[in-house]
């Protein structure tokens, strides 16, 4: 198994919040520290494997077993996915941040 050692990229809390405030003026700007982007996103490596970000090995490729089935094995916080606004209805009105709420189609 490959190991990918990220350690060089780490950063403290307090370098976080010093950047988040050097660049808050941008309109673009979404802050998402750790503790919210850690579980809340569903992440796919080269193999189109889910990674489990540290808790595990990633699960089968969605090419062989399907989306579905993979989910079975990766650990992913579906609250804070929502709670983050990671549902998104592409045909809404621009400007329209309203949260949607239900159960994701896969």
């Amino acid at each position: 198994m490959l190991f990918r050692d990220a350690s060089r990229f780490i950063i403290t809390d307090e370098e976080f919040e010093k950047f988040c405030k050097a660049h808050s003026g941008n309109n673009c700007f979404v802050a998402e520290p750790n503790n919210i982007m850690k579980s809340s996103y569903l992440i796919l490596d080269e193999y189109m494997r889910f990674l489990n970000k540290g808790v595990g090995s990633p699960t089968p490729s969605i090419l062989e077993v399907g989306v579905k089935e993979a989910l079975k094995d990766v650990y992913w916080d579906q609250k804070s996915f929502c709670d983050r606004g990671g549902i998104y209805e592409w045909s809404k009105i621009a400007g329209d941040h309203s949260q949607i709420a239900g159960e994701l189609d896969w």
